[in-house]
């Protein structure tokens, strides 16, 4: 195997390129990534350099994301709208960089070389909806914040006249699988059952849905904590595939509930879109395909992702249920310390 081979980097950026059918005309290539432009946009993929895993293995991190507005006015407004979009996001968060006042969706994917080439369709498949969703709503989202589409040219080729045709690919592909009932229903939910984590509690499965409570502040799960008169310890994981997307139809609705609420809505959102900022940058070292909100009923916590059903095969849903799991532990040590 050639040094590249062994690299998951090079080969997730690799395979990106390829998948996303990109034009060299249209897109800066780098050591470790490229840039391209879609339409007006410019959707960006780096690969961080390799290192070792928890368990020795050779990683990488991917980042993906798509620049939408510069600018920014209205840092309420900002925090406001990315909560509310992150509630029925797929697999990218809107993040609000408020030193930079700007805008953007991102996702990140932690590699390695024996798993990168079966994340493949999923990568691809999260950056096209990414970009797709970031070309249709940056002027309405850069209206309500004062700010202003972050449109650019390529450095050589400038404006792109016509839009590319991959960013057709969601109601062409990815609409039409969804259109019936989940692809995750029945046995590759039921999977989830059998599983069993060290930091799990209970959980209970159905071929519609799974619910585990794991560990956040402690192992004492919710029932208990009520029993005893004291606060729950346990996060709350669940997935759903009866509750499909607005735009994409079926799939595999993925929620990740903390335990915790705020008096103060402004708090609860300013602590969504930290954690936002944070897994952008790594710091969770779990893949972030999904988006952290405030919860409007209680002004509490949630990460959200949705799995379309074009992504439907054993392994996916026990993955994003590992990365829930872990995210769990990771959110109380940054909002607790």
């Amino acid at each position: 195997m050639s040094k590249a081979q062994d690299d998951p980097g090079i080969v997730a950026v690799d395979s990106l390129f390829r998948d996303l059918m990109v034009d060299k005309e249209w897109s800066t290539r780098r050591d470790r990534g490229f840039t391209w432009w879609g339409y007006r946009l410019a959707q960006h993929v780096a690969a961080s350099p390799r290192f070792q895993g928890p368990d020795g293995a050779t990683a990488s991190r991917l980042n993906v994301w798509t620049d939408l507005v510069s600018d920014v006015e209205d840092h309420v407004a900002a925090l406001r709208l990315c909560s509310v979009v992150n509630m029925q996001q797929t697999m990218s968060a809107l993040v609000y960089d408020a030193e930079r006042r700007t805008m953007s969706e991102s996702f990140t994917a932690v590699l390695y070389a024996d798993t990168v080439r079966g994340w493949a369709k999923v990568m691809a498949t999260a950056a096209v909806i990414q970009n797709t969703a970031a070309h249709s709503r940056c002027q309405s989202l850069a209206e309500v914040v004062g700010g202003r589409p972050n449109s650019t040219d390529h450095p050589v080729s400038g404006q792109r006249p016509e839009m590319d045709d991959m960013l057709n690919t969601p109601e062409q592909v990815i609409v039409p699988a969804g259109s019936g009932p989940s692809a995750f229903g029945g046995p590759l939910v039921e999977r989830l059952d059998a599983m069993e984590m060290p930091l799990w509690t209970v959980h209970t499965g159905s071929s519609s849905g799974f619910t585990v409570e794991v560990e956040y502040s402690s192992d004492v799960p919710a029932a208990m904590a009520i029993a005893q008169g004291v606060p729950a310890g346990t996060a709350l994981v669940q997935v759903s595939t009866e509750e499909g997307h607005p735009e994409f139809g079926s799939g595999a609705l993925v929620l990740l509930k903390l335990p915790v609420t705020y008096d103060d809505e402004g708090e609860a959102l300013e602590a969504a879109n930290q954690l936002n900022c944070l897994e952008t940058a790594g710091e969770s070292g779990v893949p972030m395909m999904g988006a952290w909100c405030s919860e409007p009923d209680n002004d509490g916590l949630a990460f959200v992702s949705f799995v379309p059903s074009l992504l439907a095969r054993p392994g996916v849903l026990e993955n994003f249920v590992i990365y829930d799991t872990l995210r769990a532990k990771w959110a109380y040590s940054v909002l607790e310390s």
